[in-house]
């Protein structure tokens, strides 16, 4: 049957795109959007080897002329599983940094991240001071190239001057050549003084944004610890109330089962994560094992095709062959036919040796043809 005749297989219809969940947006989701995806994995998954056995019994009804159609197919289904594993990993990862996320949570303060802002602050000042003492450094290094080339200028005018009389025409020309490009050096001199003292009052800008941030976390940072002594005195007015003390208890109780109970469902998805991942690996060892029969297949069917080749070879041969014996009987009949009425005329020469001798030549030649 042809290509167009053969219907559409699993491995085609797995051909078509999946929605994935982006590595951006995947930290937005909650554990149940989590579960619901890892859910769909597993169908997908389950699918996924429902087409590897319809592809198996596919290849059993394939003709040699499909065999490559269907290692293609093979091919895309690997490179499936192999984006899907990857997608896997992306999961399992995410689930891991939610972890971490929630152990920095319960033991976070507002102090540290003060300290976080704090630093980050600090290492960016560090970094745009040095990136303009850099920058500096490179106008100072210009500066200095461009005062040598004036001063090479200046001795070249010099020396022009001195050699004046010998050829006025051409020292007045240079003369006023070197002129030119003093004041063209010059200007570029000022240009990069002004860009020097830009970049000067940019550090001093930055340096007063620096402070204008430390003064911020300065003011936060007795904010937060306002609100400290204000919550620890609330929780001493909470503790006089033996009522409060307990449904805190409760409220903490809670908050805890609820910390163990994400902490479960975290471990059971990495458990099948992992369980998902050996099943990848299988049915990658069962497909590389399928791409192996397959070719095991075709070698087969090409070592059929040689010898029926090979026998078709010998068949022209031998078909050759009477074709030249039926095409040379009828020549040789016509032959001893046309020469009956000479032998008449010949039998008085048959007694010779000569005719003798051409008789036997004549006769081995047509024995010959």
């Amino acid at each position: 049957p042809s290509s167009a005749d053969v219907p559409e297989t699993p491995v085609a219809r797995a051909r078509r795109p999946r929605q994935s969940v982006p590595a951006g947006k995947a930290a937005a989701l909650s554990l149940r959007d989590q579960e619901k995806h890892i859910d769909s994995l597993k169908k997908e998954n389950f699918n996924i080897k429902l087409r590897v056995h319809f592809l198996e019994e596919r290849l059993a009804q394939l003709a040699p002329d499909q065999i490559d159609a269907a290692l293609k197919q093979n091919i895309n289904l690997k490179i499936e599983v192999q984006q899907r594993g990857l997608e896997i990993k992306k999961l399992k990862k995410l689930v891991l940094e939610l972890e971490r996320e929630l152990q920095r949570l319960q033991r976070g303060s507002a102090r540290e991240q003060h300290h976080d802002l704090d630093t980050r602050l600090q290492d960016r000042d560090r970094d745009l001071v040095a990136q303009l003492q850099e920058r500096e450094r490179d106008l100072e290094m210009q500066l200095e190239d461009r005062e040598h080339e004036i001063m090479e200028l200046r001795r070249a005018q010099d020396h022009a001057s001195s050699e004046r009389d010998e050829d006025d025409s051409f020292d007045h020309h240079n003369a006023s050549r070197h002129v030119r490009e003093l004041d063209k050096m010059r200007a570029e001199n000022e240009a990069l003084r002004r860009q020097l003292e830009e970049r000067d009052q940019l550090l001093i800008q930055r340096e007063d944004e620096a402070e204008a941030l430390a003064d911020h976390a300065d003011r936060l940072q007795l904010e937060i610890e306002d609100i400290q002594r204000r919550r620890e005195a609330e929780g001493i007015e909470r503790s006089e109330s033996r009522a409060q003390i307990l449904e805190e208890r409760e409220e903490r109780e809670a908050v805890e089962d609820d910390l163990n109970a994400i902490r479960d469902k975290l471990a059971a998805a990495t458990i099948e994560l992992q369980q998902k991942e050996d099943e990848l690996d299988l049915r990658n060892r069962e497909i590389d094992d399928l791409i192996q029969e397959h070719d095991r297949v075709v070698d087969v069917v090409e070592q059929e095709w040689r010898g029926e080749v090979e026998e078709a070879r010998s068949q022209v041969e031998e078909l050759r062959d009477v074709c030249f014996l039926v095409i040379s009987l009828p020549f040789c009949v016509s032959f001893h036919h046309a020469i009956g009425p000479c032998r008449a005329r010949k039998r008085s020469k048959r007694t010779t040796p000569q005719y003798h001798g051409a008789r036997s030549q004549h006769q081995r030649s047509s024995c010959q043809v």
